[in-house]
């Protein structure tokens, strides 16, 4: 073998990466991607208060829309049924049933009013908030400061995601339009897959707890998939601005580092049926009352997701 052919050779071989290294790379990279929101805690902290201002903002606007609309269905009909209003409009003379109906219908157009507004809103504060949170999260060089700064120029930074905004809100609603549909499509997988499962424990078990139990459990591995692809999606389309292009990146990101993704899925699965079912409901199911049980559920799981989120962020990093 001559000099040349040996150094050739000898070049080739050290460019190629071993499986033990290839490995310990794979799982280095996995346990960063879970330990990310910790080392973070600023981009922890940021990726919580925006999915707080966002949800409670929402919580408390569908709140009043609901006590508003049963106030007002109770002033209108006070308290009768659709038989009992019925009877009183086949009684009542024409002009008074006819003032009956223009109040309903007026009733249904404000209704339908507020929910189209209450909707337009949610769009523009769920757009503003993404905008934010994903700045932050993909720009780690630039943004290595407190909270405090963050919210001293937080006006600063509004008025520039809002700019952005009126930019991109289109291809924003059109990128929602698309997420919908691989949503569908990944939830019509997971409920066969659910629904091949169960049929197979029914045959084995004979026991119809057990597919209760397994529906339980199921259906929070099922969402955090959901919101593993919502994730990837939106953070493509930050750093493409292109809706297509963006769905056909995070999807080729998922396929690409799937194994990653798994695992860091199910361990937030875990955490959910360790924390949640086994600690929290556990705990104050017979404490508290309804509404305290709906905030803290409401808490934990901003919590949760907001920490899949930079940890499903830092496992789509090239």
């Amino acid at each position: 073998m001559t000099q040349e052919n040996s150094t050739k050779l000898h070049n080739g071989r050290s460019k190629e990466v071993p499986k033990e290294s290839q490995k310990t790379s794979f799982w280095q990279s996995t346990k960063d991607s879970l330990k990310e929101p910790f080392t973070n805690k600023h981009f922890t902290k940021v990726s919580i208060t925006q999915d707080t201002i966002l949800l409670t903002t929402l919580a408390i606007l569908l709140l009043v829309y609901k006590i508003i609309a049963e106030y007002l269905v109770d002033k209108l009909v006070g308290g009768q049924t659709s038989q009992q209003i019925l009877n009183k409009l086949l009684l009542e003379s024409p002009e008074l049933a006819q003032q009956f109906l223009i109040k309903i219908q007026v009733l249904i157009v404000y209704t339908i009013a507020a929910a189209i507004a209450i909707l337009i809103f949610a769009s523009f504060l769920y757009i503003l908030t993404r905008e934010n949170l994903w700045a932050t999260l993909l720009n780690k060089a630039k943004n290595k400061i407190s909270l405090k700064y963050y919210f001293t120029n937080l006006k600063s930074t509004c008025k520039s995601a809002w700019k952005t905004i009126k930019q991109f809100y289109f291809r924003w609603i059109g990128l929602g339009i698309i997420a919908l549909i691989v949503s569908s499509l990944t939830i019509a997988i997971l409920f066969v897959l659910r629904y091949l499962i169960i049929l197979i424990l029914n045959q084995i078990t004979q026991n119809a707890y057990h597919s209760d139990t397994f529906i339980q459990v199921f259906n929070p591995l099922a969402i955090i998939i959901l919101l593993v692809i919502l994730f990837s999606i939106e953070r493509e389309f930050i750093k493409l601005r292109k809706v297509w292009q963006s769905v056909g990146e995070a999807l080729a990101n998922l396929a690409k580092n799937y194994k990653q993704l798994m695992i860091v899925a199910v361990t937030y699965f875990v955490a959910i049926l360790l924390v949640y079912f086994v600690i929290i409901r556990v705990v104050y199911q017979n404490i508290f009352n309804q509404t305290t049980r709906a905030i803290i559920d409401l808490l934990f799981f901003i919590i949760l997701f907001s920490l899949l989120r930079i940890s499903t962020n830092k496992a789509l990093e090239e």
